[in-house]
């Protein structure tokens, strides 16, 4: 079944437990009062369950930058919408300035978050010989978040992370 055939049905259905509250409330008031109560209840009970079912359904908006971040990254690995809002809503964004260090080789400790460059650039370096520059909408420490999944841990980095232009990164909620 759909969710736009359940949301109908329910709706249908409250409409025929007001019909049938209001008939009780006419002519079956002195007869039955119980029937005017077990309907409300009714009413009041598939009331929640549509309000829960349109919440549940509603369409997830996201910003034009997160949008076109979810659409180059995480929708062709078939992650829905709901999630990736879930991890923008719950992840943190932190911003560094030209020439920080994300990481230095052999001294900072690897911790098992997972980040997103969302702006700028860095850089990637080894024993001071560049790697390879990291451009927005990529992950920054992939490999050791990675490593870190398959208990192959590693204490600290093993190459230098720096920043070449002022930028913003998501941080993967633990």
């Amino acid at each position: 079944m759909t969710f736009h055939f359940v949301i109908h049905v329910s709706k249908l259905r409250s409409v025929g437990l007001i019909l049938t509250l209001w008939w009780a409330s006419e002519i079956v008031v002195c007869k039955a009062p119980s029937l005017i109560i077990w309907n409300f209840a009714f009413i009041l009970i598939n009331s929640c369950y549509v309000c829960a079912l349109i919440k549940k359904h509603f369409p997830t908006f996201l910003s034009a930058e997160m949008l076109e971040f979810y659409e180059l990254i995480f929708k062709p690995l078939q992650i829905s919408k709901t999630d990736f809002q879930n991890f923008v809503k719950y992840g943190k964004t932190e911003t560094y300035s030209f020439g920080r260090h994300f990481s230095q080789e052999h001294r900072t400790n690897v911790d098992k978050k997972l980040y997103i460059l969302l702006s700028g650039m860095m850089t990637v370096r080894c024993d001071g010989f560049f790697l390879q520059a990291i451009q927005p909408m990529e992950l920054i420490n992939s490999v050791e978040w990675r490593c870190n999944q398959y208990g192959q841990t590693f204490t600290t980095y093993q190459v230098s992370k720096i920043q070449s232009l002022s930028h913003q990164t998501l941080r993967k909620p633990t």
